[in-house]
């Protein structure tokens, strides 16, 4: 039995080595897009599918700030993915989309039950027009920093195209009522003016036009002759890559973390670290998951979580979630060892 627990014992060395693994990969990611940030980022933003997903990430925000229902707001989502997404990025723009739009619900008393409001599976078999569900009662779970995420894209687009894209997004504010509370138009306003850089006399006249049903008018007058842009119930595509950036077809796929892989081994740790105590009798580090449930508490950047474009201020957050979870890990990992080698005393007495 003891020869037993002790080939456990060893098998279990590979979670610390995967640990520090994983720890440097953290530390080595986050000096590569600190110290390059502007050309890391905008290495970023030449990818179409980070592209593409930032915008339906902007989107779905819409569906947040804007009382009312959401169903036909998701589905206008939809179909700018299947309208403008390339194919072979249309699956993870809808994974993306199911993630955003995750809610809590009561079922049975069970109010953290998660759900999501997008069909994958209606989606891959084709039936677009059935891969959102019905409205009901519900609370997003996500949060989303559309401001942000608006004042990188900002960095990327012109001016004609940044006004296309407060178009866009207007439109599916506006997909089950007209904007009329004063919080829903500060909430606009600091995606389009603060964020995209658009002229706040611009984001008026759109508001003032839509709120007239005159809609078509401002939208002939700023794209009705470019061909670049189409009828306006379409969705145009605005993705323009870079020439001087890597293309895309041959960029390497960035990671920009591996938080979400580190707070994972880091519980598995724990647990070992809490059965090494009982079988020492050390009973006081049992406590030690109290150290892995400060860091899994910890929100992943945006840009780990679905493959959206990276903000400037996740260089600020990758070093503060580096340094607590850095901080924990040594803490496990000083636990573990301290109590492996009263362990191995115990199988070998002579050393």
């Amino acid at each position: 039995m003891e020869h037993y627990n002790y080939n456990i014992c060893l098998i279990s060395l590979v979670f610390p080595v995967l640990l520090i693994f994983l720890l440097i990969k953290e530390f080595n990611l986050y000096r590569l897009f600190s110290t390059n940030s502007d050309e890391m980022r905008k290495l970023l933003a030449n990818d179409p599918k980070r592209f593409h997903i930032s915008i339906v990430y902007l989107m779905t925000y819409m569906t947040h700030i804007i009382k009312g229902r959401s169903k036909t707001k998701l589905e206008m989502i939809v179909n700018y993915i299947v309208e403008v997404i390339p194919q072979e990025f249309q699956l993870d723009a809808i994974k993306a989309l199911d993630y955003l739009t995750k809610k809590k619900i009561n079922d049975n008393g069970k109010i953290d039950i998660k759900k999501s409001k997008v069909s994958i599976r209606e989606f891959k078999k084709g039936n677009y027009n059935k891969c959102i569900k019905e409205d009901d009662p519900h609370y997003y779970v996500v949060d989303i920093h559309a401001n942000r995420m608006a004042e990188e894209m900002s960095l990327y687009l012109s001016e004609k195209d940044r006004i296309y894209l407060m178009y866009m997004l207007y439109r599916i504010a506006c997909a089950e009522g007209r904007v009329v509370e004063e919080w829903e138009k500060n909430n606009l306003k600091n995606v389009f003016v603060d964020g995209l850089k658009i002229d706040n006399k611009e984001f008026n006249r759109l508001v003032g036009n839509f709120s007239s049903n005159n809609e078509q008018v401002w939208y002939d007058e700023h794209f009705g002759n470019d061909n670049r842009y189409p009828a306006s119930i379409f969705f145009a595509n605005i993705f323009h890559g870079d020439n001087n950036v890597i293309s895309s077809s041959t960029q390497k796929n960035y990671r920009t973390s591996v938080l979400s892989f580190i707070k994972i081994i880091m519980v598995i740790l724990c647990v070992i670290v809490y059965f090494l105590s009982l079988i020492n009798e050390l009973e006081i580090f049992m406590f030690i998951y109290c150290f892995a449930i400060i860091p899994f508490n910890l929100d992943n950047l945006d840009s780990e979580t679905i493959p959206v474009l990276r903000t400037k201020i996740e260089d600020v957050l990758q070093r503060k979630k580096l340094i607590i979870v850095s901080v924990s890990s040594i803490i496990i990992l000083f636990c573990y060892f301290y109590l492996m080698f009263r362990l191995c005393l115990g199988f070998c007495p002579s050393l």
